[in-house]
């Protein structure tokens, strides 16, 4: 089983990188930080969760099998903690995606494991 769920999606035209992780830093009470991992470019942490977040994903095509439009989706947030937090994590990730609805951060998809779509919002 995966101790992880990633959540894709995009941003309204007119916001800025900067807005939209302080926006996402807000949603989950924690404050991002420039990353120093070759995987993530910021990253937070909130004593038992780690948030990992990629800006500017570069995919040159959608998974339309899987429907993840990956062209339109060029934020990825990794939600981690221990092994038996994977609900919790998933828990989070689900209600990320409302908010992130609301203000125009669409599509969403969150992800367990490799694909296994879980929630989403167009």
């Amino acid at each position: 089983m995966a101790d992880y769920v990633e959540l894709y999606f995009g941003t309204p035209q007119d916001v800025d990188d900067t807005t939209a992780i302080t926006y996402l830093g807000e949603l989950l009470g924690v404050r991002f930080e420039p990353s120093s991992e070759s995987y993530a470019d910021y990253e937070a942490h909130d004593g038992r969760r780690n948030y990992d977040l990629n800006l500017g994903i570069e995919e040159d095509e959608d998974d339309l099998a899987d429907d993840m439009p990956f062209t339109q989706m060029p934020f990825v947030l990794t939600l981690r903690g221990d092994r038996n937090m994977d609900a919790e994590m998933e828990a989070i990730g689900r209600k990320l995606i409302p908010q992130l609805r609301q203000r125009g951060y669409l599509p969403a998809r969150l992800i367990y494991g490799t694909l296994l779509l879980l929630d989403k919002a167009d």
